[in-house]
């Protein structure tokens, strides 16, 4: 195959660079400014024909401004908006799954919450990723000091012991069938 593989991350010494034929350091997905001029000068004088992006973060921005790439040649690999709308939210990824016979930890949005789950209980924050945000609560004390702390809209849901493992979850789509 003919083809030149290019890579970007906010570390200038991610591992992945010396898999990719050209590396640039991006600002944080989450500086949106930033971000989205560095975004369209690399796609503008760069002019790669695909783009694939990895974390939530490059995923979230580009959900929320798709219309702009539509300027660049570059087809972008990403799921419709409606997509990831559910798969980004995990209350809203929770009922999704519920919906379709997919047994999931009790969850319940916090200012929903009447004392359902018996601890342990996860706090979440219903956007994070990487467990950013995630704290493990065994009595009604820290229940009391982290929910006064949290920011957004946060969830709870019942804590499933791991056994030594980690539970995870990968969306896969089909255009036919969501």
């Amino acid at each position: 195959y003919d083809f030149h593989i290019l890579g970007c991350d906010m570390d200038r010494y991610a591992a992945g660079r010396a898999f990719v034929d050209r590396f640039f350091v991006a600002p944080s997905a989450r500086h949106t400014k930033a971000y989205g001029a560095f975004l369209h000068a690399l796609l503008s004088r760069e002019r790669p024909d695909y783009m694939i992006l990895i974390s939530e973060p490059e995923i979230e921005y580009y959900n929320l401004h798709r219309r702009e790439f539509r300027r660049h040649k570059t087809r972008i690999i990403a799921h419709n908006s409606r997509i990831l709308g559910t798969f980004l939210d995990k209350y809203r990824t929770i009922r999704f799954l519920e919906s379709h016979g997919i047994a999931c930890p009790r969850t319940f949005l916090l200012k929903e919450y009447d004392g359902q789950l018996r601890y342990t209980i996860l706090l979440k924050e219903r956007s994070g990723y990487g467990g950013k945000g995630l704290v493990k609560i065994t009595d009604d004390e820290e229940f009391r000091f982290y929910t006064k702390r949290s920011r957004g809209t946060p969830i709870l849901q019942e804590y499933i012991t791991d056994d030594g493992g980690e539970y995870t979850a990968t969306v896969f789509g089909r255009k036919q069938r969501y």
